[in-house]
């Protein structure tokens, strides 16, 4: 751009002379750039034209007021030059009028009569043929002797500062405009780019603040606005629709300003309409200018219209009879166009078309200035409302049309953002009463939506405005070849959803073309988009229309391939060929590496989403490309290469540890509800009798003797009944034959002997005086609390009988040892179980000192000497110790209750002592040793006999004197033998053992990913489990939750690997 000045200083050289020079000395030293005459006309050249180019290129125009200058014709063509141009004048009143004695000076030939005609013509003064532009201005006085030379510098340089940034665009764009102008309007004169924005803005801006002075020219308007278009493609925001006939088709000059005063004969309204509607901003289509040589004028006028945002149709008796002008009309109303008729002449309302009828109508009139008409503002108010609509709708119409003109080319289809966004106005538009979308937009972008999801571009193409030319010239021809592009032509505003579609499409493409020319490679968009493709590794191909130096190419474009299209002698299609061939070179790889791209690119975009990951057969075609793809161009990113790696990660994903603490914390709370409400216990009472069985033989306890009344006993005993040796007893054993038994086993000093059969009959006196004499006898009762009870033995003290209940559990099983409850007199007055009495007797003998649980009316562990007997318990949920039994059934756990730990002896339970029969002792055919010592056991072992009884334990079925036998020796061997008591957990420490295996499971579920490793891992787990549990009870005695232990493993677990599933797969 030519150097510009801020001022040009015009002057009458008689009157003002020094003054100027004087006044440009002074503005040059605070720093201004100013034009005088003196010293800015070189030698030999044409002074008046280097004074009107110099116009061009100042800012302002210092007109020295003096009676010289107003009467002086090259001061007035200056003055006339500026206003041409709207340049800001300035003023200053230097020589207001000359005197008798000046004027006879400068004429010493002069007569009185010509100083009277000098006077009569006004020549004298300086205001008398004043320029009439001047005389509206405020002037600065500036009168030697008169005025104060601060004051007027400082007057004069606020005025030179004030709106100094609009008025230097202004001239500025006036300066290109101009050369734009003289270089018969071609379009690389135009502004591109930023530089187009700005000047966009500056030209609102004017239009909407109304300036009083550098108010833009019709150049301006169309200077500017023409560079618009050109970005947009040549589409424009108005079709103006008007009749050729008559002076319209004469072009007015543009420099006319409508804000002059003066216009051309030939500048009729049409040309004042389209004017003023470029100085407001608009591009315009007016088939005068837009028809280039060459064009078929009917079809660049219907391309005209489709192009438009608006039709603007100018009524007039001529326009309203025109086939030419009806003909646009009724196509644009066809294509649903906003059409604005103007009424620019009165018209009866018959020779209005039809079509205009129910339309409202703006009335212009040409006599008077557009700017002050209210029609007029309406005018632009009606073409900025729904703008953006009526620009979507003119952009699809144009795309659609061209589709099919291509024969439905499918390269010309939208995609990615342009889609979504053509989508989401189809339907808002459909619902919408004017401007309705017409079919082929419907049918462009059904059509649009059938394409794959995963369709791509084939090239995407980077270029300045500065080369839209020959970018679209190359970009028709790629399309012409069913090659798919992105080419944005338009306008470009980079909002944030412009920008994520220009990436977006960037992504999608195959190959990424960059138009070379210095423009470019100074342009940022196309740096920023050139950029973003060599992160993307996209296969860049260049081009240039023009002379190129490899050694002034960026970086990322030193080792792309180059086609210049000035090779071949400049053949257009030989070099295109080169391009095309470059194109589908290794066609196959880049269409793989784009579409991974593609898909690597939402999954990041995404926050990583798992779900968007590759597997199964995508996965195995991913990884063989990438093992292809070495030494190819273009080379996987890292964001490809990321994807990938996550991809081949996805089946061994593990969910996050917290999750599978909380997971865990989750399921073991569930199973301690589960094991709250009993729901687990039938399963913990099946595992631990599975358990019990499984424990190893011990030795026959040394210290108990059974003595069974077995079926063969009973025989034998009732055939001596019948030979009268014995009186028949009440349903038991009778006295006599009692007598004999007793005697028989107090001859080998037993340590005591226990009755378990009901007496709760007066005995004969024999019987009777015997079980009173001796403190070694103890008898059986029953409780009336649960059932009907069974009085105690009248002739033994309350301290020699036990109570014989059993807490049964479902299937009349035996695993508890009810050792105290409450005595229930006279029935069974004792607190003690029969077993609780015959050990306290065996082992007291033995100094074993018994610690009662309700002495001193608290409870308290019952114990033999050092040896504690655990007791279930109910208190709080957390604190009970009740096992594998829930603790909310408070009346199952009264009085004392331990489990029962029984012992087997070469795998039978019911031989863990001991055993002789009734009819061995009766007639001597036992061992006394067997009895010596010992705590002897009376009881039926005949299930046929009423009396006996016989009940289920986790052993197998026991009658009932073996399992008070077992309950006597777990509580003798346990004091004397150390021999482990049963013991259990309180519920929260059971918690958190099923806890601990709950989260095992969990992270066993979590590390391992195959399924035939995690099979395995989970039954070495459940093993493990069982081997503890098992190792536990055998060893120390101790009552492990197995059952809730693996609910909670094998639930952690699944939850575990149905997240990871779910992490997985998404």
């Amino acid at each position: 751009m030519p150097q510009l000045q801020d001022a040009f200083i015009s002057y009458g050289r008689v009157d003002s002379k020094d003054f100027a020079v004087a006044l440009h000395q002074r503005l040059s030293d605070l720093g201004y750039s100013v034009w005088l005459d003196q010293t800015d006309i070189p030698f030999a050249v044409n002074y008046q034209t280097h004074i009107d180019r110099s116009i061009e290129k100042v800012h302002n125009l210092i007109f020295i007021l003096s009676p010289h200058s107003v009467n002086s014709r090259y001061c007035t063509e200056e003055l006339d030059q500026a206003l041409r141009y709207n340049k800001r004048i300035i003023p200053l009143m230097h020589v207001g009028q000359i005197s008798h004695d000046i004027w006879q000076q400068r004429h010493p030939q002069g007569t009185a009569a010509d100083w009277a005609e000098y006077q009569a013509k006004g020549l004298h003064s300086a205001s008398s043929n004043i320029h009439p532009s001047i005389a509206k201005l405020n002037r600065i006085n500036c009168r030697d002797g008169l005025d104060d030379p601060d004051l007027y510098m400082a007057q004069l340089v606020q005025t030179l500062e004030d709106r100094k940034t609009f008025v230097h665009q202004h001239t500025a764009y006036l300066v290109q405009a101009l050369t734009w102008e003289q270089n018969q309007r071609q379009s690389r004169y135009l502004l591109t780019g930023s530089s187009r924005e700005a000047a966009e803005a500056w030209l609102k801006q004017a239009f909407e603040d109304d300036p009083p002075f550098c108010q833009p020219t019709d150049l301006h308007g169309e200077f500017i606005t023409s560079s618009t278009k050109h970005a947009d493609s040549r589409l424009t925001q108005v079709f103006l629709c008007y009749d050729e006939a008559g002076p319209d088709q004469l072009k007015p000059s543009p420099q006319i300003s409508d804000a002059a005063p003066r216009l051309e004969p030939s500048a009729r309204i049409s040309s004042r309409v389209r004017y003023y509607l470029m100085r407001a901003g608009f591009t315009v289509w007016d088939w005068h200018q837009d028809l280039a040589t060459g064009d078929r004028i009917q079809t660049a006028i219907a391309q005209g219209i489709e192009g438009a945002d608006n039709v603007v149709f100018l009524l007039s008796a001529e326009s309203a009879r025109s086939p030419r002008c009806l003909d646009e009309l009724t196509y644009a109303l066809s294509l649903n166009k906003r059409v604005i008729p103007i009424l620019t002449e009165d018209l009866d309302a018959d020779r209005i078309p039809a079509v205009l009828h129910n339309v409202q109508l703006l009335n212009i009139r040409p006599d008077q200035r557009l700017a002050l008409q209210a029609d007029t503002r309406q005018l632009i108010a009606t073409l900025q409302r729904d703008n953006a609509y009526l620009r979507i709708h003119k952009l699809l119409l144009v795309a659609a049309l061209k589709w099919e003109r291509q024969r439905r080319n499918p390269s010309v289809l939208l995609r990615g953002g342009e889609l979504r966004q053509a989508q989401n106005w189809l339907k808002a538009a459909q619902t919408r009463p004017r401007y309705a979308p017409v079919e082929i937009q419907a049918q462009f972008v059904s059509e649009s939506l059938t394409q794959p999801a995963t369709q791509t571009l084939d090239v995407f193409l980077i270029a300045d405005p500065a080369d839209l030319d020959f970018t679209r010239r190359l970009n028709a021809t790629l399309q012409l070849q069913s090659k798919s592009t992105w080419f944005d032509q338009s306008a470009r505003v980079d909002t944030s959803d412009v920008s994520a579609m220009v990436d977006e499409a960037l992504e999608n493409a195959q190959n990424c073309l960059v138009v070379l020319s210095p423009h470019c490679l100074k342009n940022p968009r196309c740096l920023a988009d050139l950029g973003y493709a060599q992160t993307l590794q996209k296969r860049i191909v260049a081009v240039s229309d023009g002379p190129m130096l490899r050694s002034n190419l960026p970086p990322a474009l030193v080792d792309c391939p180059v086609v210049n299209f000035q090779d071949h002698d400049g053949d257009y299609s030989s070099n295109f060929g080169e391009l095309y061939r470059i194109l589908e070179s290794d066609a196959d790889h880049v269409d793989r590496h784009t579409r991974l791209l593609v898909r690597a690119i939402e999954w990041d975009n995404a926050g990583r989403e798992p779900s968007l990951l590759l597997r199964g057969l995508a996965l195995d075609q991913a990884n063989d490309w990438l093992a292809q793809a070495a030494g190819k161009v273009p080379a996987p990113n890292q964001v490809q290469l990321q994807y990938l790696a996550a991809s081949r990660q996805l089946p061994f994903r593990k969910v996050r540890l917290r999750y599978v603490g909380l997971v865990s914390a989750a399921v073991t709370l569930a199973v301690a509800t589960l094991r709250l409400f009993g729901a687990l216990q039938p399963l913990e009472l099946a595992a631990y009798d599975a358990l019990m069985r499984r424990r190893p033989s011990e030795p026959q306890d040394p210290r108990l003797l059974i003595v069974a009344m077995d079926e063969a006993s009973g025989d034998w005993l009732r055939e001596q009944v019948k030979q009268g040796r014995y009186s028949p007893g009440l349903g038991t054993i009778p006295d006599e034959a009692l007598v004999e038994v007793l005697d028989t086993l107090l001859a080998a000093k037993p340590a005591a002997i226990g009755l378990d059969f009901y007496r709760d009959f007066a005995a004969s006196p024999a019987l009777a005086a015997q079980l009173r004499q001796n403190d070694t006898f103890f008898g059986i009762c029953k409780a009336t609390y649960a059932d009907t009870g069974v009085n105690q033995p009248p002739e033994l003290p309350s301290r020699q009988v036990g109570f014989n209940d059993f807490t049964l559990d479902a299937n009349n099983f035996v695993r508890r040892h009810y050792l105290k409850h409450e005595a229930d007199p006279p029935t069974c007055d004792t607190a003690e179980a029969f077993s609780l009495r015959l050990a306290r007797h065996y082992l007291e003998a033995q100094d074993i000192p018994y610690t009662d649980p309700f002495d001193g009316g608290s409870i308290q562990d019952m114990a033999f000497g050092a040896v504690r007997v655990p007791q279930l318990w109910t208190n709080g949920i957390l604190t009970s110790q009740t096992g594998g039994y829930t603790p909310l059934q408070r009346d199952a756990f009264n009085g004392y209750q331990t489990m029962v730990n029984y012992r087997t002896h070469a795998g039978d339970p019911s031989q863990f002592a001991p055993q002789i029969t009734l009819q061995q002792v009766m007639t001597g055919q036992f061992d006394p040793a067997l009895v010596t010592g010992r705590m002897v056991l009376i009881g039926y072992k005949d299930l046929t006999d009423r009396n006996a009884d016989s009940f289920n334990t986790p052993l197998g079925e026991l009658t009932g004197v073996e399992v008070h036998g077992q309950m006597i020796s777990q509580l003798v061997s346990a004091a004397l033998d150390r021999r482990k008591l049963l013991w259990w957990w309180p519920v929260w420490a059971e918690t958190l053992w099923v806890g601990l295996w709950a989260l095992m499971g969990g992270l066993l579920s979590r590390q391992i990913v195959r399924a035939w490793r995690l099979s395995l891992a989970a039954a070495a787990a459940v093993t493990l489990l069982v081997v503890v549990s098992y190792g536990t009870l055998t060893i120390a005695g101790g009552w492990l939750p197995l059952i809730p232990a693996l609910v909670a493993g094998f639930g952690t677990a699944g939850l575990v690997e149905y997240f990871s599933r779910r992490v997985r797969n998404p």
